[in-house]
């Protein structure tokens, strides 16, 4: 989806959430998103997204990626400027029993915010989140 206000451009993929091109007043600020390959592997690089429930490596034990899983799941377009991931396997890994983001960009005078909203039911665990923002 394409939100445009103030002289931003900017497109939020249903895909992670993710910022795949943002540009001011006709000028790129973020590299675009496109493919590349790292020793041999396709890679995505450019843009900008959100890695939930982890930035970073975490423990084997929980079976998650470096970065989370959400850049890599498709989510559902709501309301022009944001996108919605219901139990779409984030934590199922986990026992979660619920699991809601949306990720949502807001464009105001020279800027740009990004949201992330998470809701979370994980009975009888603990569990914490280190989610964060990779821009390339």
């Amino acid at each position: 989806m394409i939100i445009e206000k103030d002289g931003h451009q900017v497109k939020l993929s249903k895909l992670g959430g993710a910022i795949t091109e943002w540009s001011y007043r006709g000028k790129e600020i973020l590299f675009p998103r496109g493919e590349v390959v790292v020793r041999g592997e396709k890679k995505i690089r450019g843009g900008m997204h959100a890695c939930f429930p982890n930035f970073g490596p975490v423990a084997k034990e929980f079976g998650l990626p470096q970065h989370g899983p959400l850049r890599d799941i498709e989510g559902v377009e709501t309301n022009g400027d944001s996108v919605l991931f219901i139990n779409n396997g984030l934590l199922r890994n986990l026992g979660s029993k619920f699991c809601q983001v949306v990720t949502r960009v807001a464009v105001s005078g020279q800027a740009i915010t990004y949201f992330l909203t998470a809701s979370l039911e994980l009975p009888g665990k603990n569990f914490r989140i280190n989610p964060g923002m990779h821009p390339y």
